[in-house]
């Protein structure tokens, strides 16, 4: 006679071992999955970082690795470095970036060692900070947003270079989000800024404090696209896109600035053109300040005597415009509209 025992003992076996076997191919086909994540990571960065070649841009990511298996997706760039045919650069060494691999579109960034800026007129500026960090979510679809933030800043230029408008600010916040009708909006608020010795900021201020709001609106931003910054730009003027201020404050001590409408936006010579009525409080004051840089001494002084003649109770209205190549403050011509592209 058989025994039946045998047979049933057999099958208790394999389903014993089952759960493990099946545990085994998950967690092989998760770490696949995560190789397979870790390899698309890679080749979109080069793929990214080949095409600001090709359009005249220098990048150095050499040593850049991925790692944080199993739940997230760490990228490392032991030497990150963008330059731009401008002659403007920025580089963030041991910059970290990370995901988690259930949530790819959701990237957060800090800059450890702080970022060191290249001007192209006024040399290295280095930036530090307790709290270096980014964020952007939703990538590669329209729901995107994205944010930066720095805590207790410090800039340094570098010996020999021209000053820089902040020497340390407590706080700088930037958001930037999608809005309706293809447009994408921007907030930045300075916090606690101290004016940088020799600049321009420095002279208004002195050692008071400073701090600022910038709520903008950019139109026609999907037409912001090319191979490098001035391409970019000129097809957004192209197309017509617009920056429009909803709200600007700037304090700097006793003198302000502020604006709640303007709308500026790019000629075809590359300069900027557009309107921004200001309310300046200790104009005067203010626009002295700027006499022999940037200002020539005369229109300063111009410029000085129309504030004081607009002036109602502690603050100035003064229509700053940008037409035909040349900026005026009131009626006074103060320089060449800044150039964009």
């Amino acid at each position: 006679m058989s025994d039946p025992g045998g047979v049933r003992k057999k099958g208790r076996r394999f389903w014993l071992l089952a759960p493990y076997v099946i545990l085994l191919i998950l967690a092989a086909g998760y770490a696949g999955f995560w190789v397979f994540s870790q390899n698309r990571l890679l080749a979109s960065l080069d793929a990214r970082a080949d095409a600001m070649r090709q359009a005249g841009y220098s990048v150095d990511i050499e040593g850049r690795r991925v790692d944080g298996f199993p739940f997230r997706l760490r990228l490392t760039l032991p030497r990150a470095e963008i330059a731009s045919p401008a002659g403007w650069s920025i580089a963030a060494p041991g910059l970290e970036a990370q995901a988690y691999l259930h949530s790819p579109g959701h990237w957060v960034a800090i800059a450890p060692q702080g970022l060191t800026v290249r001007r192209p007129r006024g040399g290295l500026l280095t930036v530090k900070g307790e709290s270096m960090r980014a964020s952007l979510v939703g990538v590669g679809g329209d729901a995107w947003r994205g944010a930066a933030e720095g805590v207790k800043l410090v800039f340094t230029p570098a010996t020999g270079a021209a000053p820089f408008s902040l020497a340390s600010a407590d706080r700088m916040d930037l958001n930037v989000k999608p809005g309706a009708s293809d447009a994408v909006l921007m907030l930045l608020r300075l916090q606690g800024g101290k004016a940088g010795a020799g600049a321009l900021l420095h002279r208004i201020a002195g050692e008071a404090p400073v701090t600022g709001v910038f709520d903008l609106k950019a139109t026609q931003a999907k037409a912001f696209v090319g191979g490098s910054f001035g391409e970019a730009a000129k097809a957004w003027a192209t197309a017509d896109g617009q920056l429009q201020i909803v709200k600007a404050e700037l304090q700097a001590g006793d003198a302000a600035a502020w604006a709640k409408s303007g709308q500026l936006s790019a000629g075809r010579d590359g300069r900027l053109v557009g309107a921004v009525p200001l309310e300046l409080r200790q104009a005067p004051k203010s626009i002295g300040a700027l006499s022999g840089q940037p200002l020539d001494p005369m229109a300063a002084k111009t410029a000085a005597e129309i504030a004081t003649a607009r002036t109602q109770g502690d603050s100035a209205s003064l229509n700053l415009v940008f037409q035909a190549g040349v900026a005026t403050l009131g009626p006074v011509p103060i320089g060449p509209a800044p150039k964009v592209f």
